[in-house]
């Protein structure tokens, strides 16, 4: 769900600017930066959150609108963050500049002396909105809205040039918290190793020229961990080299790759489906997958991971590594002689870059349906139900499915997993018991390397990880890391080594199911295979004798860390990252890969160009094959 959009499109709502000369009555307005009075900010949100529920009913999302329902207390959390650093500025050319998350519109208002009123006309809808001033002041200004509403402001404090010597106090902050609670932070670059990057990154800080080189320059020590994911977020002012939503500075297409080869994913322009690209504003591909990745989480040395995150949102990525483009020299391809030929492109506004990014691949979370006679296709695309019902759901669909393909005397299962980058603990185990004949567990262990100090610095936490983990966000530190304590020692006993494990009964463990199917599995995956869909690979491929076709998941194979969750939020930069801090060392036993490695499939296989532009599904194709085989 876009949630940041909607919040965002509805603090639009609000903006304001004027046509005409400068008008005596406000003077105080004009050539200043304007923010929400905090006073009065509970109330703004739950307006906002309101309008928000009825723009999604209105449209009929059923789904989105039970999410918010469902979510209320996090939705609120983030409309507050944004309004409270949402910035107004009235500018003495009579035109308003919105800036929300990073994201600046301009719009244009009327005033009317007689009756102090402000009008402009929605962008979105084209309404004409009216707000009439109550007070202005110097130090505050208070309209009503339509509705009645009153909304005050005051003034917004003076910005602070970009100052890389600031940022300091970040990068010292975040080394803390992750040497202090990421327990696999040397699982996969030694300690030596992290010492020489700080030790590299502080020299290079006083170089830094706008908050998105210090955002790569960190993310690029955080994806050192190795944790898929621990990651950093766009936030912060890493667009700040963007004048406004209206500059044109992003990759203006949506792309795919095909194994490492990067093709246009729909027509744009004269460019068409499939297209190979060589290069763009003469940056090699190979180039930019290096640059970008190097902003991309994974678990262990895995690139698939990193290759599906970077085609669902290319033009950010692209952004981060190279900065704002006007324009676009993009080499390719020419179908016909295969020749190299270009193209030069516009930049799209990041008004449009919602246009290019992929949000979801799936439509049904789960469904089984049948090849032919011999053959069943269960599709698993996520292992999240959020709520026990959801889950208790998925279990009888489950219990039901593999109790309809054994009547039916199937010899032959197709499971399609390669949309799951997992989800909610024990939906993964409980499928897997429909595959192993044999008793198994999650984890051979789960660690924390320590509880003291941890989480340190919890003042930076988001206070979305304090509504989740139903904690009050004014308590002092102390009391925070003591309750995390004795929350952490229900769960987990001490160690010999002095690390916290997860008690045995903790695990979950699982026999085979009833119903366990006992005819030939093949099970499909893709870079997208990740946390409980790395588990569940991970657990099958060492325990059964399934055949893995597609690509290496995301997920590791031996081990990734999650279970206890942080979300930061650096006090200068504001720069939102997160880190998972438990070991999960899974509980598989044949040494069939490198460290390091996700779960790699017998069968690689890759879409080629033609595949890709006629629709053909090589995997499914390749899987057929392998089942005559088999016959």
């Amino acid at each position: 769900m876009k949630k940041l959009t909607y919040i965002i499109n509805l603090l639009f709502f609000i903006s304001i600017s004027v046509y005409g000369q400068k008008i005596q009555d406000l003077e105080y307005l004009l050539d200043r930066e304007w923010k929400y009075d905090p006073s009065g900010i509970e109330s703004v949100v739950e307006d906002l959150y309101v309008k928000i529920l009825t723009e999604v009913e209105k449209k009929g999302n059923k789904k989105e609108g039970k999410e918010l329902k469902s979510n209320k207390k996090e939705i609120l959390l983030s409309i507050k963050e944004l309004a409270s650093n949402a910035r107004f500025k009235f500018n003495s050319d009579y035109t308003l500049n919105t800036e929300v998350n990073g994201d600046v519109t301009e719009e244009k208002w009327t005033y009317n002396g007689n009756s102090k009123t402000i009008s402009y006309v929605n962008s979105k809808t084209n309404e004409i909105n009216t707000r009439t001033i109550k007070k202005l002041t110097e130090t505050e200004f208070v309209f009503v809205n339509q509705d009645g509403q009153e909304i005050a402001f005051i003034p917004a404090s003076p910005r602070q040039p970009f100052d890389p010597l600031v940022l300091k106090e970040d990068l010292k902050i975040y080394r803390n918290i992750i040497e202090t609670a990421h327990s696999g932070m040397y699982l996969y670059t030694s300690k030596e190793v992290f010492d020489s990057i700080f030790k590299k990154a502080n020299e290079k800080l006083p170089t830094l020229k706008n908050a998105r080189e210090f955002y790569n320059l960190i993310t690029g020590i955080h994806t050192k961990i190795n944790c898929g994911h621990s990651s950093f977020y766009t936030s912060g002012d890493i667009f700040s080299e963007v004048k406004n939503n209206a500059t044109k500075a992003f990759f203006p297409f949506k792309v795919k790759f095909l194994k490492d080869t990067l093709v246009v994913a729909q027509d744009y322009e004269k460019l068409k489906k499939g297209t190979q690209i060589l290069s763009i504003n003469g940056n090699t591909i190979k180039k930019i997958t290096t640059e970008t990745f190097k902003l991309l989480s994974s678990d262990g040395y895995n690139t698939t991971f990193k290759y599906r995150q970077l085609e669902d949102d290319f033009s950010t990525n692209y952004f981060l590594a190279f900065g704002p483009q006007e324009k676009f020299t993009i080499a390719y391809l020419h179908d016909s002689d295969k020749e190299s030929c270009t193209v030069k492109l516009p930049g799209i506004p990041k008004s449009e870059l919602e246009n290019t990014v992929t949000e979801s691949h799936y439509e049904k979370p789960y469904y089984l349906e049948y090849v032919d006679d011999n053959t069943a296709l269960l599709t698993v695309n996520t292992f999240s139900t959020e709520t026990r019902k959801n889950q208790k759901k998925f279990f009888g669909f489950l219990k039901n499915a593999f109790s309809e393909i054994n009547k039916k005397g199937i010899k032959n299962l197709i499971l399609d997993i390669r949309e799951n980058t997992g989800g909610d603990d024990g939906n993964d185990m409980e499928l897997a018991s429909y595959l192993i004949d044999t008793h198994f567990k999650e984890n051979k262990y789960r660690k924390l390397n320590t509880i003291d100090n941890v989480p340190p610095y919890p003042q930076y936490l988001l206070p979305q990880w304090y509504d989740m983990m139903e904690l009050d966000a004014d308590s002092k530190p102390e009391a925070i890391q003591k309750t995390m304590k004795k929350m952490v020692k229900e769960e987990m006993i001490k160690g010999d080594d002095g690390a916290y494990y997860w008690r045995e009964d903790k695990v979950i463990h699982r026999d085979p199911a009833k119903n366990k199917f006992k005819g030939n599995v093949f099970v499909l995956t893709s870079g997208r295979v990740f946390s409980g869909g790395g588990l569940f690979s991970a657990l099958v491929r060492d325990k059964s004798n399934a055949i893995f076709i597609g690509e290496e998941t995301g997920g590791g194979y031996y081990r990734h860390t999650g279970s206890i969750p942080l979300f930061y939020n650096l006090p200068n930069s504001k720069l939102i990252f997160s880190i998972f801090i438990v070991i999960n060392e899974q509980d598989v036993d044949k040494k069939l890969f490198p460290e390091g490695s996700g779960t790699v499939p017998q069968y690689k296989v890759y879409q080629t160009i033609e595949e890709f532009i006629e629709g053909k599904d090589a995997v499914i194709e390749k899987t057929k094959q392998l089942i005559k085989e088999v016959k």
